[in-house]
């Protein structure tokens, strides 16, 4: 009888244990219900550049002096676009800035090992209260070298650091930043980025407040 018992239950046990192992499996929002492929294994790869949405916005003031600053990226195709304005009491600033023929490796290899390679041609870069228009037609090829991790929860492996020099790969100056992973599969890596950050001071005379909101998304794809 205890057998029989037996028997009948090792199914369903099975079935438990599939379930918790597939659960495990998913760790970002939009990641895979189940995958064969260990995180460090899906992580790990050269990935391509697909599409990058970023947006950066400052709020300045100095007295009586404000200073609004907002700076916007896309990248899609093979264009590479940068939207930036700054506004304040007495001045607008407003630039358009094309990278043509552009493309983004990313390299993630074992041992925390990282590399980039960054190429573009055609720079252009129009807008108003500059100095003129400037166009050079040149192809530039960037090679970086840096390091990557897990973020703080390595347990889970939710958030990744990537170190890719002084300037970043994405959006101005994140050198080392750590992303949200959104969603990881064999093929597809989507990272996000979010950042706030306000200060006040106070000084005989001077009254300053600093307030910045950044956020980013990459997309990148491996074997195209």
């Amino acid at each position: 009888m205890r057998k029989n018992l037996l028997f009948r239950f090792l199914p369903m046990l099975a079935l438990i244990s599939s379930v918790v192992f597939v659960s495990s499996c998913k760790r970002g929002e939009d990641d895979p219900f189940l995958s064969l492929r260990s995180r460090d294994n899906r992580v790990m790869g050269e990935w391509t550049v697909s599409s990058v949405e970023a947006r950066e916005e400052i709020n300045e003031s100095s007295n009586s002096l404000v200073t609004n600053i907002v700076v916007e990226q896309k990248f899609s195709g093979d264009n590479y676009t940068t939207d930036s304005s700054i506004t304040t009491n007495t001045t607008n600033y407003k630039r358009t800035y094309t990278q043509k023929a552009y493309s983004n490796t990313l390299n993630i290899m074992e041992g925390g090992i990282l590399e980039a390679m960054e190429k573009y041609s055609d720079e252009t870069i129009t807008g108003t209260n500059i100095t003129g228009a400037l166009t050079n037609i040149q192809s530039i090829k960037t090679s970086i070298k840096g390091y990557w991790k897990w973020g703080s929860d390595e347990k889970n492996k939710g958030t990744i650091v990537l170190s890719v020099g002084p300037n970043g790969m994405f959006f101005g100056a994140l050198g080392t930043a750590t992303y949200q992973i959104q969603k990881l599969t064999n093929k597809e890596m989507v990272l996000i980025y979010n950042d706030y950050d306000k200060r006040e001071a106070a000084y005989p005379g001077l009254a300053t407040t600093y307030e910045r909101k950044a956020s980013l998304k990459v997309v990148l794809k491996q074997g195209e």
